[in-house]
Order: structure tokens, then C-alpha cells, then sequence
């Protein structure tokens, strides 16, 4: 069972009253380009961000649809990643591992500021 009834503020009523748009229709690309962008603003990064459309499941469905399973499972991930980004991967990872590193340490300092404040 889930809780609820909870309830949502006008303005959540009123975005999810939008149209849907259609993942294969034109004004989708234009809608990706914009999450990309704002991707790249949230992890700080100026390299290419890959967004894989499916959860983690999705991912692993797409290995055990291929037929690879167990051991081979991260093998066969990690070089779906490296041929959809074009090799860019390690790259991506390292600038992920930074922008990472940058939003922990700017979070340590805020709490190490707030914490001597108190």
C-alpha cells in the first residue's frame, strides 16, 4: 500500500495538466538538447553528458535481452557506454568524478560553516 491521498500544490496540478511530448516528435529534440544543457550546469562540467533513458533495470534488461548475464554483465555495460558516447567515457567519468568531488566539498564547508556557527 502507498500513503495518501497527498496532496499537490496548484502549480504541480497545472505542469502536469501540460501536454505530453511525444519522445519521437520534433519538439522533443529541442526538449533534450535544454536537459542536456542543464545537466552539464548541475554536474559542472563542460564535457558531453550521456543520458541513458531508462533506469539501472533498464540497463541490465538490455544486457539479459542480449543474452549476457552474470560476469559479463559490466563488461558488456561499460562498452555500450563507451560506443554510445563515442569513447568518451573515461573522459566523462573523470569530469564526473570532479564535479562530484567539487559539490562534496562545497557541502563539507557549508556544514563545517554552519556547525561553528552553532
Amino acid at each position: 500500500m502507498t500513503p495518501g491521498p497527498t496532496p499537490a500544490p496548484p502549480e504541480v496540478l497545472a505542469a502536469v495538466a501540460q501536454p505530453v511530448i511525444h519522445h519521437r516528435g520534433p519538439d522533443y529534440k529541442k526538449l533534450y538538447a535544454e536537459c542536456l544543457a542543464r545537466l552539464r550546469e548541475v554536474f559542472r562540467t563542460e564535457s558531453e553528458v550521456l543520458l541513458f533513458g531508462a533506469s539501472g533495470t533498464g540497463a541490465m534488461e538490455s544486457a539479459d535481452t542480449t543474452g549476457v548475464r552474470g560476469k559479463g554483465v559490466t563488461p558488456y555495460l561499460l562498452k555500450e557506454l563507451a560506443t554510445k558516447s563515442g569513447g568518451r567515457t573515461l573522459k566523462t567519468n573523470i569530469a564526473l568524478l570532479v564535479a562530484n568531488a567539487r559539490l562534496a566539498a562545497g557541502i563539507a564547508a557549508a556544514y563545517s560553516a554552519r556547525k561553528a556557527r552553532l
